[in-house]
């Protein structure tokens, strides 16, 4: 009795239809790294002090990425 159910297991089709994507795959590009980069030149941050860089940075952030 249990050697009809063992065949049937192993007869069933796979699953032909792919994952869907990620949700992060189908999102637009973010172009933040592009915008830091036109906004930044190495010679204005090398004048900051470490903590000046971080300050200007993390109010730049605040003010232009997480204001959308």
């Amino acid at each position: 009795m249990s050697l009809p159910l063992v065949i049937t297991t192993c007869v069933s089709k796979p699953n032909l239809q792919p994952p869907p994507p990620a949700i992060w795959a189908m999102m637009p590009a973010s172009n933040y790294l592009t915008l830091l980069d036109e906004l930044f030149s190495i010679s204005e941050l090398e004048s900051f002090e470490n903590g000046q860089k971080i300050e200007y940075l993390q109010a730049y952030i605040n003010e232009n990425c997480f204001s959308q």
